[in-house]
This record gives C-alpha cells, sequence and structure tokens, in this order.
C-alpha cells in the first residue's frame, strides 16, 4: 500500500471494473453479426429468454454462439441457433 502526504493508505490495484447490462439492441447486433442467417422470430426469441432470467444471460448467451463460431462450421452454428430460437419447441426452456 502506498501512504499519502495526507497519511491515508491506498491500494495499488485498480477499482473494481463496472459491468453493465448489454442492451436488447446490442444483442440483436451482435447475433445477427455472428449467424449466418438470423431470422428475426429467433432473436426475439433468445431476447425474450435472456431477459426473462437474470441480467446478465443476454452476454452469457451472445458468448456461447460466439464460441460455437469459434470451434465449429457455420452450419453447426446455425443449426444451434435455429434450435435454440423456435419457442416451445427448441431447446431453451
Amino acid at each position: 500500500m502506498k501512504q499519502h502526504a495526507d497519511g491515508f493508505a491506498s491500494s495499488s490495484k485498480s477499482p473494481p471494473k463496472e459491468t453493465r447490462e448489454m442492451s436488447n439492441q446490442e444483442f440483436i447486433a451482435r447475433i445477427n453479426a455472428l449467424i449466418p442467417a438470423p431470422n428475426e422470430e429467433a432473436n426475439r426469441n433468445l431476447l425474450d429468454f435472456g431477459n426473462s432470467l437474470w441480467l446478465r444471460l443476454k452476454e452469457d448467451l451472445y458468448n456461447t454462439f460466439s464460441s460455437i463460431s469459434r470451434h465449429f462450421t457455420p452450419d453447426t452454428l446455425q443449426g444451434v441457433y435455429d434450435l435454440s430460437g423456435i419457442a416451445n419447441e427448441g431447446m431453451l426452456p
């Protein structure tokens, strides 16, 4: 710890990084840029799911699709997206 002239000590560590929730528009834009053939209904269903549970779920969903895109073919990414985005019949609860 570093001692200041006023007698108070401060840590050299930076303050915790402030996190913010991914906006709906940002989520849709990121998904549209990532998925080979996005569609409005699937995006809406994923967004509804992402908003239904907790604040960071949209970011988690996007990161999941991003990871799939890095490790699998575009066809696989599209298949997972298509299966996940079907309300009441897809892979999402």
